[in-house]
């Protein structure tokens, strides 16, 4: 066994104490009372009716995906549906956790070398918010596992052109789409890293069909579900109408008025509505404060949607619950780290130039999940998922860096 495959065994089981211990030590019952909570509460009502809701346990819902939902059955299935189940969901993300550090440093590794593979897994097992994150059942622990396993398998398709890297990249795709509709966008990025990449255009076509066949048979029941239930077209979900509502009052120079009092005459105003009803009420209201918004004040508006909405997203760590680390302490760290990544990402640029397309697409991929996230309501647990981009960026400097000094000081030892 050579010497990198020990060092990420070592932080694979470092990742796996941490994660367990926090299970131990903070109960396998630690969660939010908010989304977490939601997600089982469905899971239980998909099994007892065979309805995907989420909150109205007896109104179909069009609020979410159902791949979280689908995935929390799993436990429910084999171990019914109280205390045995929690703890087997726990975890499963507990070892789903697991599985992205190993799958972060395959990325890595891929895209540099293998010291940066193992930097970047070793910052994805210790940080904190993940850590947490791992032991809670939000989409975050899943959709990270799968996002990472999709970057390395379009990467490797670029190089390696096979269809069996294909399907396995578009399957990944439609799981991870079923987990968060952000990552809708993610072909059109792929697309134009494909371009970079020179990829063969008619092979591109062809994978494109199949591409299109698969999203009919695989979001067809899915659309015709959603017609059937709300006699409208729902491509995803219809769930955006209030954090582009709450987005709304967040900036310089907003438009008056209170988000809660803005809620709750909509909530008068719609007696007899059930939740997506709201949802579409509040869109409506958002877009007339935005459109008032632009009007009122075009340079407020735009360094709003540029700059604050952005920083307010990124300036701090999604931490609700306190594990072995205070907030205050988990914040310093990762301010510091997101610091250093931003400058690394510029310095990978110049070190791995053979690798510039590839970090286009990543850095691509960061600025888009960032802008579209913060066009809603920018929230700290939105930049949680592109945390590991910036691990692998950070990891790509610092591995040029060890090798380098280990080339000045033993130069075999750096081959």
């Amino acid at each position: 066994m050579n010497i990198n495959k020990k060092v990420l065994i070592s932080i694979l089981i470092l990742g796996f104490v941490l994660r367990i211990l926090t299970f131990f030590v903070y109960g396998y019952d630690i969660n939010l009372s908010s989304d977490d909570e939601n997600y089982r509460i469905s899971a239980k009502t998909l099994l007892d009716t065979g309805m995907l809701t989420y909150v109205e346990a007896d109104i179909p819902t069009v609020h979410i995906m159902p791949g979280q939902v689908w995935l929390l059955t799993i436990p429910m299935l084999i171990f019914g549906k109280g205390t045995m189940s929690l703890i087997a969901t726990k975890l499963m993300f507990i070892m789903i956790g697991i599985l992205s550090i190993f799958l972060i440093y395959k990325l890595g590794s891929r895209l540099f070398n293998g010291k940066a593979g193992l930097i970047a897994a070793f910052l994805l097992a210790v940080y904190f918010p993940q850590i947490l994150m791992d032991n809670l059942t939000l989409t975050e622990s899943p959709f990270i596992a799968v996002f990472l396993a999709l970057i390395y398998y379009s990467i490797k398709l670029a190089d390696d052109k096979k269809m069996s890297t294909f399907l396995m990249m578009l399957l990944l795709y439609f799981i991870a789409l079923f987990l968060r509709v952000q990552i809708a966008f993610y072909p059109i990025f792929l697309f134009i890293y494909l371009l970079l990449m020179k990829y063969p255009f008619k092979l591109m076509m062809k994978q494109f069909s199949i591409s299109v066949i698969a999203l009919l048979f695989l979001l067809g029941p899915w659309w015709y579900r959603n017609y059937i239930d709300y006699h409208k077209f729902i491509p995803l979900t219809g769930g955006s109408g209030n954090p582009l509502l709450l987005g709304s009052y967040f900036g310089e120079n907003v438009p008056p008025g209170d988000y809660g009092e803005t809620v709750k005459r909509i909530d008068e105003e719609n007696p007899d509505a059930n939740k997506y009803e709201i949802m579409e009420a509040q869109k409506v209201v958002a877009e007339e404060r935005i459109k008032e918004w632009w009007k009122k004040d075009k340079v407020a508006f735009i360094k709003s949607y540029l700059y604050l909405k952005p920083q307010k997203m990124w300036r701090s760590e999604y931490y609700p619950i306190e594990i072995f680390l205070s907030n205050p302490t988990v914040n310093e760290i990762g301010n510091i780290l997101k610091k250093v990544s931003v400058i690394a990402t510029f310095t990978t640029f110049f070190l791995f130039r053979k690798r510039r397309k590839e970090i286009f697409f990543l850095v691509s991929l960061l600025f888009f999940q960032t802008y579209f996230n913060s066009s809603f309501f920018a929230f700290d647990r939105y930049a949680l998922p592109m945390m590991p981009i910036l691990f692998i960026l950070l990891a790509g400097t610092l591995s040029f860096l060890v090798n380098h000094a280990l080339s000045l000081r033993h130069p075999k030892e750096s081959r």
